[in-house]
């Protein structure tokens, strides 16, 4: 028995023999010397998983940051002071022509004393860096019959029955938590045609914001 696996063993040893000197190892041939300096070896081929995890991430993190720039896409076209580019004085002022009622003094004086009389609350921005002020409410769910009130409550105060209004109610959810966003926005009837589009685009910019507010969980609390 001892015989035949030692047979059986040289035969396989032969054959792996045979085999080797037949179909001898091809190893790659490498530059030749230059200048006395040997050329580096190969580099090897970068990783295909490591390529895709980083191609992944950064999908997610585009899919992240689509509704921003969603409303960035919103505002081509438009031209956009920037604060850092030219002092104050040498900035176009778009209220130049418009009544006083609807430069930033009055309408937040109005804004201010019509929510206080309705009492709505909230977190209150007013936003005049362009024509017309835009005055955008937080963290208040602003109902249909408020809305309707704080439009009366404009028109009675300063803007009458002529001025265009814009009122916009938006919430989002998400893993942050719930946000609510209001819009106000008043101006002349003359002027409709050339603010609307940016004015809208203003506000696709406050929606934006809001949901990329709660697009995120909260950090959690350290403990004490």
């Amino acid at each position: 028995m001892r015989s035949v696996a030692t047979h059986l063993g040289a035969a396989v040893a032969g054959a792996l023999i045979a085999y080797a000197l037949a179909f001898p190892r091809q190893v790659p041939e490498q530059a030749p010397p230059v200048d006395g300096l040997t050329a580096p070896a190969p580099r090897a081929a970068p990783v295909a998983d490591d390529a895709e995890t980083e191609r992944s991430a950064c999908r997610a993190l585009a899919q992240d940051n689509d509704a921003l720039r969603e409303a960035l896409r919103r505002t081509q076209g438009r031209e956009v002071a920037d604060d850092t580019a030219a002092a104050p004085g040498q900035r176009p002022d778009s209220f130049a022509d418009v009544p006083p009622e609807y430069r930033e003094d009055a309408f937040s004086e109005h804004i201010r004393h019509v929510f206080a009389e309705l009492g709505i609350s909230g977190e209150l921005d007013i936003d005049c860096s362009e024509f017309p002020c835009l005055a955008a409410l937080r963290e208040h769910k602003m109902t249909k019959a408020e809305e309707d009130a704080v439009l009366a409550g404009m028109r009675a105060r300063a803007y009458g029955d002529e001025a265009k209004a814009v009122l916009r109610r938006h919430s989002s959810v998400g893993p942050g938590g719930k946000a609510y966003l209001n819009i106000v926005a008043f101006y002349p009837q003359g002027d409709a045609q050339r603010v609307e589009e940016g004015l809208m685009a203003r506000v696709d910019e406050q929606f934006a914001i809001t949901r990329a507010e709660v697009s995120t969980p909260p950090e959690p609390t350290p403990p004490e």
